[in-house]
């Protein structure tokens, strides 16, 4: 092996740490991104579903619900937000959202007082994924209470879109600090 010149060395040993560290942490912004973007879509989906909650009653046995929510997403065809309400498995209220959606199955109720948050969940067979949130809570009916299942689903479409601009921006950031600091 001929003797390499000490400046030659330090500009190996520079690029080696460098192709070492970009994706290192682009890995770990990536993480750290991605478990803030999921923390802040289930809060998004909890208070979607409280909303819907404080809104729903029983009167003569019937489940009522208003035609337009408050939360504007779920009153809005294609917003990629759909709410559902079942009662004892059985779907009796979906959002004005839900026009084009076909209901295959709603997920497994959750126990009353219990959550469940998915982050990848398939609605229906169209292929798409959604975030998937449910509560079930019990109301009084007359005469007793009734568990009553709220769901709220989000479209993953927007969520993944976003996460891949800040890893191109992250990458070309990172590919153009190294690539100025090797120079």
């Amino acid at each position: 092996m001929p003797n390499l010149s000490l400046r030659l060395r330090s500009l190996l040993i520079a690029i080696l740490a460098l192709g070492i560290f970009i994706p290192v942490t682009v890995l770990t912004l990536s993480k750290a991104y991605t478990s803030s973007l999921l923390q802040a879509k289930y809060n998004e989906l909890k208070l979607m579903n409280l909303a819907m909650i404080s809104v729903f009653e029983f009167e003569d046995g019937e489940s009522l619900m208003p035609q337009m929510l408050y939360d504007e997403q779920l009153n809005l065809p294609d917003s990629g937000y759909v709410g559902a309400i079942s009662v004892n498995n059985q779907l009796v209220w979906q959002s004005a959202s839900s026009v084009y959606t076909v209901f295959d199955s709603l997920m497994t109720t959750p126990a009353i007082g219990d959550e469940v948050f998915v982050p990848q969940y398939a609605l229906d067979d169209s292929g798409s994924e959604y975030f998937a949130y449910a509560f079930t809570a019990e109301f009084d009916n007359g005469d007793q209470y009734i568990p009553v299942s709220f769901y709220v689903f989000n479209d993953r479409r927007d969520f993944l879109h976003e996460r891949d601009a800040f890893l191109r921006s992250v990458w070309q950031f990172l590919g153009a600090l190294g690539a100025g600091l090797s120079i």
